[in-house]
């Protein structure tokens, strides 16, 4: 059985996945920068896949199993997830 992601945790993803992109080809973004790409993204509504995976979540203590390390390519692991998104919440660092 699969769980329904919620607009707020797919927004909260695309936050951290541009976030990975922008640490591995520079120096990564600002908490201001975050918080605007949040506000950009937050614009659009994400026709995507809203479930999470079954046969990532069984036995799985991450409560982010598509950001877990083992899926992060090399160069892009080091983010954490919940602090890229609580900058992109509230600007600061």
């Amino acid at each position: 059985m699969a769980r329904e992601r919620t607009d707020e945790e797919i927004l909260d993803q695309l936050v951290y996945a541009v976030a990975c992109v922008a640490r591995h080809y520079g120096s990564g973004l600002s908490a201001e920068g975050l918080f605007n790409v949040r506000r950009k993204l937050a614009e659009d509504k994400w026709y995507c896949d809203t479930t999470w995976r079954v046969d990532v979540l069984e036995g799985l203590s991450e409560p982010n199993p598509d950001f877990y390390p083992s899926v992060l390519t090399e160069g892009m692991s080091g983010l954490c997830f919940e602090d890229v998104v609580l900058q992109s919440r509230t600007g600061e660092q």
